[in-house]
């Protein structure tokens, strides 16, 4: 996706599935890259515990409170309801404008292009 915009994303920058969020959080701090893919994919841990990329980023600020970063978080139409249910709640409170909501389905459209391309700059 970011690709197609005429970002570069090296290999290593991508971190895979499955990844537990300390891992991840870790490798966000460390990345040079000021603009994240984060996939909402909101479902729960097999403890319970609500796994979302909301969550993650979460963490993330915890370490670092001035989140530099610009955030890209696709959400497909399934996963739509837990992400509106999660920002009710207040789990994106106090990331401003850092984060773009992009719907999956949406995604070839011009206008999705063009309010990404705004949102990273």
């Amino acid at each position: 996706m970011l690709q197609a915009l005429g970002w570069t994303v090296a290999d290593e920058d991508v971190i895979p599935s499955g990844t537990p969020d300390d891992v991840a959080v870790e490798r966000i701090l460390g990345t040079r890259n000021r603009v994240l893919l984060v996939p909402f994919h909101g479902h729960r841990a097999r403890d319970g515990e609500t796994v979302d990329g909301l969550r993650l980023l979460q963490l993330v600020r915890r370490e670092r409170p001035d989140f530099p970063w610009r955030v890209v978080m696709p959400v497909s139409a399934f996963g739509m309801p837990a992400l509106t249910l999660a920002r009710e709640r207040g789990a994106d409170r106090g990331f401003g404008d850092a984060i773009a909501y992009l719907e999956l389905e949406a995604l070839d459209r011009a206008e999705t292009r063009a309010r990404l391309r705004e949102h990273l700059g």
